[in-house]
């Protein structure tokens, strides 16, 4: 008669819930949350080396040998840019701006994601690794040499910076890579 092989307390389980189907694991992430997750595979051997690479990786974070929210920053940079941008023109829709006390406009949204895409796409930047403040003086810069004006370039600017703001805010950023962009003189 074979014996069930137990893990200690607080090492995972694992469990089918089809026979034929892939292993899935059960744990505690690092705030004591319980976690489950499908390994992908139906070799049981394989499925205990995930269940114990995530029991371990807990046990990291939750030890402060690995600081678990600079997970949360990893997360966000692996997302498409596009959808920050929902999240952001959802933000605006909602909340309110507290010098007007009314939230953004439908065509004060409309003017932001316009100014977010047309540099995102015409620097190439998919995700938040891509941004970068050196590509978006250059991008307003040829701009302005092909005739856009000062104050044009300076919403331009003031699109990102509120951008780069709001992602920090809302932990997808460490830092605003917009915070000290020039402007341009409108007055001139």
């Amino acid at each position: 008669m074979s014996r069930k092989r137990q893990r200690a307390r607080g090492q995972g389980t694992l469990f089918k819930r089809d026979p034929k189907g892939p292993w899935i694991a059960r744990w505690f992430d690092c705030r004591g949350r319980r976690r489950e997750t499908s390994t992908h595979t139906t070799d049981k051997a394989a499925a205990e080396r995930i269940l114990a690479k995530r029991v371990a990786d807990a046990a990291l974070r939750r030890d402060g040998v690995i600081d678990p929210t600079q997970d949360r920053f990893l997360e966000e940079a692996q997302k498409p840019l596009a959808m920050h941008f929902a999240d952001h023109d959802e933000y605006l829709r909602v909340h309110v701006n507290p010098k007007t006390g009314f939230p953004a406009t439908p065509e004060h949204r409309a003017y932001r994601q316009r100014h977010l895409k047309a540099v995102a796409d015409g620097l190439g930047w998919t995700k938040l690794d891509d941004l970068d403040r050196l590509g978006l003086e250059r991008w307003l810069s040829d701009r302005e040499a092909e005739g856009m004006g000062a104050r044009t370039r300076n919403t331009y600017a003031l699109s990102w910076c509120a951008f780069g703001n709001w992602c920090v805010d809302t932990h997808r950023l460490v830092a605003n890579p917009f915070t000290r962009l020039g402007r341009a003189n409108e007055r001139a």
